[in-house]
């Protein structure tokens, strides 16, 4: 059944650019503190001269203004009057899930060329059916969470701030509340990035401990950080986190104290707080790595060497390119080895450092305790199929135990394999002795994908 798309919300766009697209410029990016109504810290930095880019948007949801409004009968609507609430909850599942833009046998346009223009580039349109959600009310009120509850929040490429991140939805065109409802991720990264400390330091951001601990996102809107700043609220991108110790249950009402910075022209007299209603941050609960066939240390290399081949391990890694700071082939092996004869983990530390990687990616994954999913994507040439194999099959040894939990991810007993072409001339379509793969006219370069998942089960 074909899904048809209308009224495409902002947060849906196909688009790169980040909140507010090609008018940036004309827009306070220093914008702070706003609960979009009555103040801002622009318009104490910047005065009238730019726009603030946060007023006039909303911090609640429109539900939680007509949740307690009456609801018309649905005895004639068939979804309501002949379907059953599981029925109806696979029909909304069925219509508010993604399934196109981000496959896993397709390529990320930001992993294509090493040497990309961001300008040129644009991503996959969703599939997303949002404008079932303004069918009626009552449906509105049962599924208006759904959009982000079923789908990632998709990071394409990493930048310095969250502003220069390429992710969909962007964080400028989220609302408080659908931040908090995010409890998926999808990160594409470079092998470097995922061994070093960006990507701890990343899942850090998205405070999952205080998600854990049943926080509430709060109802303003802040400046982008990726810093730890602590007060009234703890930052995280640009929303902030407030500790909740009530039922955990959306609409909460939540007052802050307002700055001494306002809207003079629409509100001349400044209220000391501001009240609203606020979503609960959902826990981290789904996490998805993607390599793409460029992103691995020895991408470049001949698929011929014996000796640049891949390895990855999640105990082994510090972001450093010397083979004592890296997975090399060997020490992948002898660790599967070690786990298939139950002799793990390893208590011995050598010059390579320590076998039980305290401190490697895998401890870092393991810092979101409530994960029940951890997906691998790995992605290379055609030509290097027999290396993504023998780090698939190592793949099947590793378990994650999870931090202050009883917890541990294990492989899930599946891999799938795939394969794709990619575009006429691009990147890959031939190797070349001494200058890597290339792209060639009229030549499709093929890949090989492997998906391996690892599932929350009980340690025993």
């Amino acid at each position: 059944m074909a899904r048809t798309i209308h009224h495409r919300p902002h947060w849906l766009s196909d688009q790169p650019a980040n909140y507010p697209g090609k008018a940036t410029k004309s827009f306070n990016r220093q914008c702070d503190d706003s609960d979009g109504v009555n103040f801002c810290d622009c318009q104490q930095r910047e005065g009238p001269t730019e726009r603030c880019m946060y007023h006039g948007r909303h911090v609640e949801p429109l539900a939680f203004a007509l949740k307690d409004m009456p609801t018309m009968p649905q005895e004639e609507c068939p979804l309501f009057s002949k379907l059953p609430t599981e029925v109806r909850q696979m029909v909304y599942d069925y219509a508010l899930t993604d399934c196109t833009s981000h496959p896993l046998d397709g390529d990320n346009p930001y992993r294509q060329d090493l040497f990309y223009n961001s300008q040129k580039i644009t991503i996959r349109r969703p599939d997303i059916a949002v404008n079932l959600l303004q069918t009626c009310r009552a449906i509105y009120l049962e599924a208006y969470r759904l959009p982000l509850l079923l789908n990632p929040f998709i990071v394409y490429n990493w930048g310095s701030q969250p502003s220069s991140d390429v992710t969909r939805p962007s964080f400028y065109r989220l609302a408080p509340w659908q931040f908090a409802l995010i409890h998926r991720l999808d990160i594409s990264l470079q092998q470097i990035a995922l061994e070093g400390d960006q990507l701890g330091k990343y899942l850090m951001a998205w405070k999952p401990n205080d998600r854990h601990e049943g926080a509430v996102v709060a109802p303003r809107f802040y400046q982008e950080t990726r810093s730890m700043h602590t007060g009234v609220v703890t930052h995280s991108f640009n929303f902030g986190i407030l500790k909740h110790y009530g039922p955990p249950e959306d609409g909460v009402e939540v007052t802050l104290p307002n700055k001494n910075y306002f809207y003079p022209n629409i509100h001349p007299e400044q209220p000391t707080c501001s009240t609203a209603r606020s979503m609960l941050a959902r826990p981290i609960t789904h996490l998805t790595l993607r390599l793409a066939p460029t992103d691995w240390w020895t991408w470049s290399s001949s698929p011929a060497s014996a000796t640049s081949r891949f390895g990855l391990d999640p105990t082994i890694g510090d972001g450093g390119s010397l083979d004592h700071q890296r997975p090399t082939p060997a020490r992948m092996l002898r660790n599967a080895e070690e786990r298939r004869a139950g002799r793990w983990p390893v208590q011995s530390v050598s010059k390579e450092g320590s076998s039980s990687g305290a401190s490697s990616w895998g401890a870092r994954v393991a810092k979101l305790s409530d994960l029940k999913m951890l997906e691998l994507v790995l992605q290379t040439f055609e030509d290097k199929k027999d290396q993504l194999d023998l780090v698939t099959d190592c793949a099947k040894t590793w378990t994650f135990p999870l931090d202050n939990s009883r917890h541990q991810l294990v492989w899930d007993g599946k891999a799938e394999k795939m394969s794709f072409e990619g575009e006429d001339g691009a990147l890959g379509g031939i190797y070349v002795n001494g200058h890597g793969y290339r792209g060639q006219a009229g030549k499709k370069p093929k890949f090989v994908v492997s998906v391996i998942r690892f599932k929350r089960v009980i340690d025993q």
